[in-house]
């Protein structure tokens, strides 16, 4: 079989042969032009790279000097990292620089982690997220202090009416400050030191963000699988994604590798506060680094771990009923581009996902927009010296991406 453009079909004919030799010049100019446009694309792609990261290497300075920054910022998208560096000191006491491989306490950042491993549990058959909780509790749990309306749900959305921190009692935090941290107890002894606080509301009549509702599904996923939360953590979301640098410590007295230290600044006296003592208790709290929050956020918004219908979950708006300017899925802000959400707004006309974190000198932000066009992982050591959102904002109005 022969085809109808093969050399040898023409060569016994002149006339046929110089119509050849047009045609292989013809195809052989438009291959030459594909391949000047191509080339032209893929320099115009590297420019704009190259003045982007001019722009952002700009901006952080600024921000490093005059707001004294001190952490990393990763941008990426869906197909690569395109913007990666560090800035400041991982410990300003041992005047250890900054790397972009220092891993953070994430703190709230933490949520949707949680909120998968809740989600996978349900995909295991360990529960339903519409089923009241006080139905998992183990022995020792006072069930009867507990509404029995409060479901996965509810805890996952901050619709509760557990409070927060902040609604803690004085005499809880002073006479029983060590059972409230929950270091050396038990899970059963910290869920009964719950519903020691007054509700806010009844469950799923208002959203009220709660740390502790958080706290409660991370110690029944231990109860549930019998396994510590690092255990899981590791087994059903770090190895199956190939997150090497994220994990969450258990103690004070572990070694806790390629970790910075959080500090806050005293501009009265121009020194920087370390926290020396990190309360692991609460929630479980994980450490990680900008390369894995990075992966996580890819992992977010392709569903790599759930099933459809879980996907769909994770990033819906659950509070739409309740009140118009709020939006919060499992773990996540969600921002639809169209309405006026007020937490995490960046003024960005596209869908997005969006969370942060903050806990003792230590802030973590992570926003994917419109299907990971556009993915970037703030974490600093700073404290309070950085408006995370607002810094974020300006990198992205700074993009060209």
């Amino acid at each position: 079989m022969f085809h109808p453009f093969h050399a040898n079909f023409f060569s016994f004919k002149s006339g046929y042969s110089i119509f050849t030799k047009k045609i292989k010049m013809k195809y052989f100019t438009l291959l030459i032009l594909i391949l000047f446009l191509i080339g032209c694309d893929e320099v115009k792609e590297t420019s704009d790279e190259q003045d982007d990261v001019s722009t952002l290497d700009s901006l952080m300075l600024r921000v490093a000097q005059n707001q004294k920054f001190s952490g990393v910022v990763l941008i990426g998208d869906r197909e690569k990292i395109i913007y990666k560096k560090a800035w400041g000191k991982a410990n300003r006491d041992w005047n250890i620089p900054m790397s972009t491989e220092h891993r953070f306490d994430i703190a709230s950042l933490n949520k949707s982690f949680i909120a998968v491993l809740v989600l996978l549990a349900e995909q295991d058959g360990k529960w339903k997220l519409q089923d009241p909780v006080i139905e998992y509790f183990g022995p020792g749990v006072a069930k009867e202090q507990f509404s029995k309306k409060i479901t996965f749900h509810h805890l996952l959305t901050h619709t509760s009416g557990l409070k927060d921190y902040n609604g803690v009692p004085s005499d809880l935090k002073f006479n029983n400050y060590q059972k409230f941290k929950r270091l050396n107890f038990t899970n059963t002894d910290y869920i009964n030191s719950i519903p020691q606080l007054k509700p806010l509301c009844e469950p799923g009549t208002g959203f009220h963000y709660s740390n502790f509702g958080y706290h409660l599904l991370a110690l029944m996923l231990e109860d549930v699988y019998g396994e510590s939360f690092n255990q899981l953590l590791q087994r059903k979301i770090c190895d199956p994604l190939n997150l090497k640098n994220t994990v969450s410590y258990i103690s004070n007295t572990e070694v806790k590798k390629d970790l910075v230290t959080g500090y806050s600044y005293n501009a009265e006296k121009d020194v920087w506060n370390s926290n020396q003592f990190i309360d692991l208790s609460l929630g479980r709290r994980i450490f990680s680094n900008a390369d894995d929050l990075f992966a996580w956020a890819k992992a977010l918004d392709h569903g790599t771990l759930l099933t459809e219908n879980m996907k769909s979950k994770i990033r819906s708006n659950h509070l739409q009923h309740l009140n118009p300017k709020l939006s919060y899925g499992y773990g996540l802000v969600i921002h639809d581009g169209i309405h006026d959400i007020a937490m995490g707004n960046l003024n960005v006309k596209a869908p997005y996902f969006i969370h942060g974190g903050k806990t003792e000198g230590y802030k973590s932000l992570m926003i994917n927009i419109s299907g990971s066009d556009l993915i970037l992982i703030l974490l600093t050591n700073s404290g309070d010296q950085i408006d995370e959102l607002r810094l974020a904002e300006s990198i992205i109005q700074n993009l060209k991406i």
